[in-house]
């Protein structure tokens, strides 16, 4: 393993024209400890959700999470994978550079607008809550449910590779005292605003900039409900967005109760005046095939 990974950066600098900086690897915890991974200095990052790639479901979930680990190729590689500035050419991947937004959905000027968006919404949050901007804190949450996490933790992860641009353009002020870079909300910041913002007005304001900043509906789009968090603990949210990329193009919470449930919400959320559906196909999963639904 040593030569290994003393020779990675070289060889994989001739296969594909840059330099890695970190190494990754994995063990089963059903099988042995990881001993050697311990011992050669390599970082855990957590176990895995337990999911295999398969050729014809995609994903089937084993049941058998595995161990991450990552390791430093060379000393320099967490000072530079930290710093504001843009890595040095020889550790760019010219393929994703060319690929803008790999790490971010939007634009700077885009984010800066995305934050304006919540300015109308009630704070929650008592004085002594208030470190970080409200719009800011709105931003990034709504950023993570965006780009389709899934839950706080993962709204968390997400909203944590904004790089120094992005993190001033959300509306981030607090500086970290020894890097003196902006600073992301802590986990428990996002989650305690979670539980106490109104999802209503919050999807209100989100449509309201969705809708401002897409001049035209492509003609194939694609509506979803999704609980966040386990079993919808979070609440859950119904989704319209461009079948190609992804993007919503408008959203609607819903309790989950008889009449504000996914089948009427979704109904009513197609219903909208706003959005012009003339000429676009829109799919939906088996529950848009209930007669209750085909009726309208």
């Amino acid at each position: 393993m040593g030569i290994a990974l003393r020779s990675l950066q070289d060889e994989w600098e001739k296969a594909h024209g840059y330099r890695p900086l970190l190494a990754e690897s994995f063990h089963d915890p059903k099988q042995h400890t990881g001993t050697l991974y311990k011992v050669t200095n390599w970082t855990p990052l957590g176990l895995t959700k337990g999911f295999a790639r398969h050729r014809a479901d995609f994903y089937q979930d084993l049941k058998s999470p595995k161990q991450l680990w990552v390791k430093t190729l060379q000393k320099s590689s967490l000072g530079l994978l930290s710093s504001p500035s843009q890595l040095p050419e020889v550790h760019q991947n010219a393929v994703a550079s060319a690929t803008s937004g790999a790490r971010c959905a939007l634009k700077c000027s885009e984010l800066r607008t995305f934050r304006q968006a919540f300015e109308d919404v009630d704070d929650p949050r008592n004085s002594k809550s208030k470190r970080h901007p409200f719009t800011a804190m709105l931003g990034l949450i709504s950023y993570g449910l965006i780009c389709g996490a899934p839950d706080v933790k993962s709204i968390w992860r997400k909203c944590g590779a904004l790089d120094e641009n992005q993190r001033r353009a959300m509306g981030l002020t607090q500086r970290s005292k020894a890097t003196g870079r902006l600073t992301m909300p802590g986990y428990d910041a996002i989650n305690d605003l979670v539980n106490k913002i109104d999802p209503n007005s919050m999807s209100t304001a989100i449509n309201k900039w969705l809708l401002e900043h897409s001049d035209t509906l492509p003609k194939t789009l694609a509506i979803d409900g999704k609980d966040l968090g386990g079993k919808g603990q979070l609440g859950s949210i119904v989704t319209l967005c461009l079948s190609s990329t992804g993007i919503p193009l408008a959203m609607e919470a819903y309790s989950g109760k008889k009449n504000d449930s996914e089948l009427p919400i979704t109904t009513g959320l197609l219903a909208k005046k706003e959005l012009s559906l003339n000429h676009a196909v829109v799919t939906n999963d088996a529950l848009g095939t209930q007669k209750k639904r085909l009726s309208k």
